[in-house]
């Protein structure tokens, strides 16, 4: 895809801009603003989960959310361990 290069300079102008204020943002208004972001995705997500299930309760869509997320936890977390051959070519003896 071919982005005009007009358009690309506007969007790395705008991207270092962000950065830029970032790097001047107190820590703690960091952690606030990703708790913020947080509690705004889980409500879009319960959102959609209401939509598509109407007839949930409000505890079963927060029960559907944390299967969600718990999910997730498991596909990124999911190959962190690898087994690794040794030096005696034995698989297995190690995880990494």
């Amino acid at each position: 895809m071919n982005v005009d290069p007009e358009i690309k300079k506007l969007q790395d102008s705008i991207q270092r801009s962000k950065v830029e204020r970032a790097k001047l943002q107190p820590v703690g208004d960091k952690l606030f603003d990703g708790v913020r972001l947080f509690d705004q995705v889980r409500e879009r997500i319960k959102a959609g989960i209401r939509t598509k299930n109407p007839e949930l309760s409000e505890n079963e869509i927060h029960e559907r959310f944390l299967q969600l997320l718990a999910a997730q936890k498991t596909c990124e977390e999911k190959n962190v361990y690898t087994i690794v051959e040794t030096c005696n070519g034995n698989a297995g003896d190690q995880l990494h």
